[in-house]
């Protein structure tokens, strides 16, 4: 009994002893040990820069205290900064008690494209920066996962804004106007303005410093690098070329007898299409202004000739159709972002125009008329991208044209051998719908259709009142974006 007592006893010190051990343990363990740290992530800009954020978003949130944006931009709005400077991004950190600031932009550096995700320190807001390099303005797998493998380490090693509160007076001092870094004693650089183009000041309400784009890690690296804000977007080219094959039907309908009309069905063409922007570098409002060109050349397309009533008998005419536009235009971007719709107006100069080969005997007299309407492109036009930050954006372009005719050829001055009453007149319409899938930065997939009418009046003098011209047009085909 006396055995069994003493080991209790001893049970007892010793669980006495252990427990004496862990409270000391806890009272000497600092308590940001204790503690996750606590990092803002910024909302990042750019094509698909939501996907990387929510990636990092995802595993940052396994080790740290995400604190909300909304949070940030409180606490910079009451500190009243119109150019925010590193302390300044510091001294939101140290009221909020956060260890970092996290941007991130997908942005071209001179022609590629990179993820450039900044941490920024909480005690001091200097910055270090991960840039991964991007094959075109898409964020996949491989990006994310060097993403992490960068940008996780810095967030690691970044020192708590809140940590230094409490060593220099509270918010009625300033914690960074100490002149040396509390880890080393060495005389730390003096703050940079955060460039404009860093999301880290457009979260804080100002306007950031446009001389001042993202910065690199090292001062002399900083004219190196072209600003973001000064570098021409995706959705803004200079040039895009297109070419594609489509099929084109017309029917011409006379009003009034004596005159054949025309029935066709669709026949090959191949089409062209050009846009020249030069000024989509610029920053201010001219940079929607740019020229247009387009081209559709049936390749080959014969005529058909009833020899009598019944049909029994034709003709094959040879026969030729062509449509052209070249003129301005104009498109104003709601905002300047990838998933904003532009509307524009366009004013130009266009020319459609069908003619048979009568040949010297035909079987039948000839009174189709040949048209050459030459016309003013007047209308507006709509762009709605889909899916912009996709790895394939889409967009959706309709336009609206009215065609005041300057001059329509021969069905408007008498028609063939005088069939038609002169002193004709004419205008038209034109409804056109296109959709683009960006399949490389370079490369869009297209797909078209455009319904073209034009009305003739004819004043007196001949046997029909007037035609209703009908054109229509669905192709599809392929274009270089530069």
């Amino acid at each position: 009994m006396q055995n069994s007592r003493s080991n209790v006893l001893a049970s007892s010190r010793l669980c006495v002893a252990l427990a004496l051990v862990g409270a000391c343990g806890l009272f000497f363990t600092p308590a940001s040990a204790l503690a996750k740290k606590r990092i803002v992530i910024l909302n990042f800009k750019g094509p698909q820069a939501k996907k990387a954020q929510a990636a990092l978003t995802a595993r940052a949130r396994k080790k740290f205290a995400i604190i909300p944006e909304a949070a940030f931009q409180k606490t910079a709005k009451e500190l009243h900064i119109a150019r925010p400077t590193d302390d300044d991004v510091a001294n939101v950190a140290r009221k909020l008690r956060a260890d970092a600031i996290v941007a991130g932009v997908v942005h071209r550096n001179g022609r590629k494209w990179e993820l450039t995700v900044t941490v920024r320190d909480g005690a001091s807001g200097r910055p270090d920066r991960a840039s991964i390099p991007l094959k075109g303005p898409r964020v996949t797998t491989p990006v994310i996962a060097q993403m992490h493998a960068e940008v996780m380490p810095l967030l690691e090693h970044a020192e708590a804004g809140g940590a230094l509160a409490g060593t220099a007076g509270g918010d009625s001092e300033n914690p960074l106007a100490m002149s040396k870094t509390k880890k080393t004693g060495a005389l730390e650089p003096a703050a940079q303005p955060v460039g404009a183009a860093d999301p880290t000041a457009g979260a804080m309400g100002a306007q950031g410093d446009r001389d001042n784009p993202i910065e690199k890690k090292e001062p002399e690296a900083q004219a190196a690098q072209a600003a973001p804000a000064a570098e021409r977007p995706p959705w803004r080219p200079l040039a895009t070329a297109a070419l594609g094959l489509s099929g084109t039907g017309r029917s011409l309908s006379p009003d009034g007898n004596g005159i054949q009309g025309y029935s066709g069905s669709l026949v090959a063409a191949f089409d062209l299409a050009a846009e020249l922007n030069p000024l989509a570098g610029r920053s201010d409002s001219l940079r929607g202004l740019g020229l247009y060109f387009t081209l559709d050349k049936v390749i080959s397309v014969s005529s058909t000739l009833k020899c009598d009533p019944q049909g029994m008998m034709t003709q094959s005419l040879d026969s030729s159709e062509l449509m052209f536009t070249i003129g301005a235009q104009y498109g104003y971007r709601l905002r300047e972002a990838a998933d904003a719709v532009t509307v524009g107006a366009r004013f130009g100069y266009g020319l459609t125009s069908f003619s048979v080969t009568v040949p010297p005997t035909p079987c039948l007299t000839v009174t189709v008329p040949d048209v050459s309407y030459k016309y003013l492109d007047l209308g507006p036009y709509l762009k709605v991208p889909l899916r912009a930050d996709s790895s394939y954006p889409m967009e959706i372009t309709a336009r609206f044209s009215y065609l005041p005719v300057l001059d329509a050829g021969q069905i408007a001055s008498g028609g063939r051998a005088g069939t038609i009453g002169k002193n004709g007149s004419a205008s038209g319409l034109e409804l056109a719908l296109g959709w683009s899938l960006r399949f490389r930065p370079w490369l869009d997939f297209l797909a078209a259709f455009r319904l073209q009418r034009f009305g003739v009046s004819i004043d007196s003098g001949g046997a029909v009142n007037g035609f209703s011209d009908l054109y229509y047009t669905i192709g599809a085909g392929a274009g270089i974006v530069y």
